[in-house]
């Protein structure tokens, strides 16, 4: 892609590589320099096939959809950009960290209809875009399955450790992987109760609310219809195991009945807490590293439930057809129950993380940029580039952050001759170099955390680029003010 700097001219051209590919994006920087240094503004061009006569694009926050235009009208007519928000909020609020392409899009695809469904599931959209959409008030709501795609990018492997549950050790997969599926057929469970308990958060408004309502029944009695198979099978002496060879095995429809159970039972914070406990800076390694079969696998999943619910779900999971392993189960279970206990409350803080060492903020900018402009970046966002004083925060720095590639700190010298120092005049008392002393040639030197996968901190020339993380401390909350009496009225006064 090219853009003449004159005119603003595009001229793009789809790679030879990706014709006849589903639909994708190239992201296109824009920076203007003036005497106060450079601004930058970042697009998505979102490429998709036309397959739509009259396509119509819907943006909300987070999300573009691509559909036709009677779809378009269901999604205004319902005020349904607030819900597509709102369960994208619901999942950083959990995991504390965006998609590594945050901006999704959702393509319709009309030709991919089937002659038995096309009353039922009018509109099938390409492979790995969004799944069906209804043009009913109830059924709307499935909305081409935005949480569930959404979702898999939210528990992709930068954020969470939910894929060392359903593959081996070599990354075959597991045979529990079709029913695990990101551990989504649950987490949806709880996503549409807590949309039906506190429909606010998640934009439902008027008649929508009832609608939604509706919809969760008919998921309920669709679930229901599909898992009578699997229910006989059980009865029969059959297992999940077993089941999962057959052709026609609807495995999402069993866990995410399981889900519903659970979420009725135990509240849909069960889950929530769950989907936690698996993200990188929780449950430790060592309980993952015992795991090394398709039954300790599917055992450390059952132990997060338990400490979760506060109840023994063994028998649960095994009346549905999943087995355990004792001897792991209660082995790991002291360390699963303390990392549920000690899990992260109040920590998302309208688009900015806490750390519970520090009390500080923290806030990831993804664009790669070099060492002065990544200062700059930060200061405009009401912060610094972050600055390490301990091997706690340290740690959970690396572990909300550290998966997104190499990251700048606030540590720079001026030359070789002297020593390291942080940007806001901290002092370097904590410091987490390499196994290579820290060198760098050039006038200026700074540091950045995670360069080429390197542990620790790695010493570059400033023109790197990397990308950025901020950080500032807690707003502070504005006293009450003291309010002065009241005068008294001129008529209560002339009256004494």
């Amino acid at each position: 892609m090219e853009i003449d700097p004159r005119t603003g001219s595009v001229r793009w051209a789809l790679p030879d590589s990706a014709v006849g590919t589903p639909p994708g994006h190239d992201f296109v920087r824009v920076a203007a320099v003036n005497a106060a240094g450079r601004d930058e503004m970042e697009w998505v061009l979102q490429v998709c096939p036309k397959y739509i006569p009259d396509p119509q694009i819907v943006s909300t926050k987070y999300c573009d959809f691509v559909v036709p235009p009677e779809i378009a009208a269901w999604i205004r007519r319902y005020h349904a950009e607030g819900y597509i928000d709102g369960c994208w909020e619901y999942l950083y609020r959990l995991l504390g960290q965006e998609p590594k392409n945050p901006r999704q899009l959702y393509v319709c695809d009309p030709r991919h209809k089937e002659e038995k469904e096309a009353e039922q599931e009018p509109y099938r959209p390409l492979r790995g875009a969004a799944n069906h959409f209804f043009v009913d008030p109830v059924r709307g709501w499935v909305l081409g399955y935005y949480f569930h795609e959404v979702g898999h990018r939210f528990l992709a492997a930068h954020t969470t450790s939910i894929s060392k549950l359903s593959h081996l050790n070599r990354g075959s997969p597991s045979w529990a992987k079709p029913y695990i599926h990101a551990l989504l057929p649950f987490l949806q469970a709880a996503q549409r109760q807590r949309a039906i308990d506190k429909p606010s958060e998640f934009g439902l408004i008027g008649e929508s609310i009832e609608n939604f309502r509706k919809r969760e029944t008919w998921r309920r009695e669709t679930y229901t219809r599909r898992i009578g198979e699997y229910q006989q099978w059980l009865r029969n002496g059959g297992n999940a195991e077993d089941w999962v060879k057959r052709k026609e095995a609807d495995t999402f429809a069993v866990t995410g009945w399981m889900g519903i159970l659970i979420s009725d039972k135990y509240g849909p914070e069960c889950i929530e807490k769950v989907i936690m406990t698996f993200r990188h800076d929780m449950l430790p390694d060592s309980v993952y590293a015992l795991a090394d079969t398709p039954l300790k696998k599917n055992t450390v999943l059952i132990c997060a439930f338990s400490c979760a619910a506060k109840a023994d779900l063994r028998p649960f999971f095994k009346e549905w057809g999943f087995a355990s392993d004792a001897a792991l189960y209660n082995g790991a279970l002291p360390v699963v129950r303390k990392t549920v206990a000690d899990l992260p409350c109040d920590e998302y803080q309208n688009g900015w993380l806490r750390c519970p060492q520090t009390g500080h903020l923290y806030r990831m900018m993804r664009w790669k940029t070099d060492w002065a402009e990544a200062c700059r970046m930060a200061r405009r966002a009401g912060g610094h580039l972050v600055t390490i004083n301990s091997q706690e925060e340290d740690q959970w720095v690396t572990k909300r952050f550290g998966n997104d590639g190499p990251y700048w700190i606030g540590l720079s010298r001026k030359d070789d001759d002297k020593d390291w120092n942080w940007i806001t005049v901290e002092p370097t008392t904590y410091q987490n170099w390499g196994d290579k002393p820290p060198r760098a040639k050039g006038k200026k030197a700074v540091a950045c955390s995670g360069w080429k996968n390197l542990p620790g901190w790695s010493a570059l020339t400033a023109d790197r680029e990397c990308v950025v993380i901020v950080e500032r401390e807690p707003p502070v909350a504005a006293p009450p003010a003291n309010k002065a009496p009241l005068p008294e009225s001129p008529k209560a006064t002339a009256g004494k």
